[in-house]
This record gives structure tokens, C-alpha cells and sequence, in this order.
């Protein structure tokens, strides 16, 4: 998508206009040579906001969870008397190894990383 002067924008805007209105093009204009702004469809801009309302309710819900879990975290070491727990992969490299343990026929499993 190449960038168009503003006043060839300006003498051509009938068209452009029509060409981005029929969803066939997207044009930015240029200022000095720096791209300036961008004449879209309305189907582009329909797009365009529902997808960033769809990103801020994704964000706003992701924080929210974020926060339910601080919450639960601060609980949950409350209940443990201030100690924290251990790492989930720790207790689940534990419970394989019990298992392997009990699958060897009590013969102790060394996990060697």
C-alpha cells in the first residue's frame, strides 16, 4: 500500500473515496513524505473496533482472574501458617518417583534429571 500526497488525495479524493468504499483499497496519505492518516471502509473500521473492544475485554478479564488468584494465594498461605508450599513440580516429581518405587517392587527409583 503506497503512501499519496495529500494534494493529489485532495484532487483525487472522489475516487479514492469510492475505491476504499467499494473495500477495494486502503490508502494513506502523506504529509512531507511522512504518512499522515489512512482513509479506510467502514467494514475495516467496524473490524478494527471490535477488535481492540474484544482485546480490552480479553485484557480486563485477564486482570481480573490475575487478582482472584493474588487473592487465593494470600488465603492460602494464611491457612499454612505463613509457610508457603512447595513447588508442584517438586510434589509431582515425588509422586513419580513413589510410583516408580512401588512399580519396581520397592526398589528406590533415583530420577537423574
Amino acid at each position: 500500500m503506497d503512501a499519496i500526497g495529500m494534494t493529489e488525495a485532495g484532487r483525487r479524493f472522489s475516487e479514492l473515496m469510492r475505491r476504499v468504499a467499494d473495500g477495494r483499497e486502503r490508502v494513506i496519505i502523506a504529509r512531507h513524505g511522512k504518512p499522515m492518516m489512512a482513509l479506510i471502509s467502514l467494514e475495516d473500521l467496524a473490524r478494527l473496533l471490535t477488535q481492540n473492544q474484544t482485546t480490552e475485554e480479553s485484557r480486563a478479564a485477564a486482570r481480573a482472574v490475575l487478582a482472584e488468584a493474588s487473592r487465593f494465594r494470600k488465603r492460602l498461605l494464611a491457612a499454612c501458617g505463613g509457610q508457603p508450599l512447595p513447588e508442584s513440580a517438586d510434589i509431582i516429581a515425588e509422586m513419580r518417583g513413589e510410583r516408580l518405587t512401588a512399580i519396581l517392587g520397592g526398589a528406590e527409583f533415583i530420577d537423574r534429571g
